[in-house]
C-alpha cells in the first residue's frame, strides 16, 4: 500500500495524542475490513482507540432517543382561536 507507513506513523502519533476514531459502516463486510486495517495501524478495540458501528446501529439507537426525547416534551401550548 502506497503511503502506509506514513498512515501508520499518522494513527499511532494521533493515538498517543489522546485521539480516537468512530467509523460507521454500511454492512458487516465493512466493519470487518475497518477493524482490521485499524488494527495495523495502532488502533484496536479492544483498546479503545476504535469504535466501529453498522449504521443499522446508529440509526437504531439515534430513533430511540428521539423517541425518548419527543415522549419527555411537554405537550403544545394550545393558541385560542381569537
Amino acid at each position: 500500500m502506497p503511503g502506509g507507513w506514513r498512515r501508520r506513523r499518522y494513527a499511532r502519533r494521533r493515538a498517543s495524542d489522546g485521539c480516537a476514531v468512530i467509523y460507521v459502516c454500511a454492512d458487516q463486510e465493512g466493519r470487518d475490513r475497518v477493524r482490521t486495517v485499524g488494527a495495523a495501524v495502532g488502533f484496536g478495540t479492544e483498546s479503545g482507540w476504535l469504535r466501529v458501528e453498522l449504521l443499522a446501529t446508529i440509526k437504531q439507537q439515534a430513533l430511540a432517543g428521539y423517541e425518548e426525547n419527543k415522549a419527555s416534551r411537554m405537550p403544545p401550548i394550545e393558541q385560542s382561536a381569537a
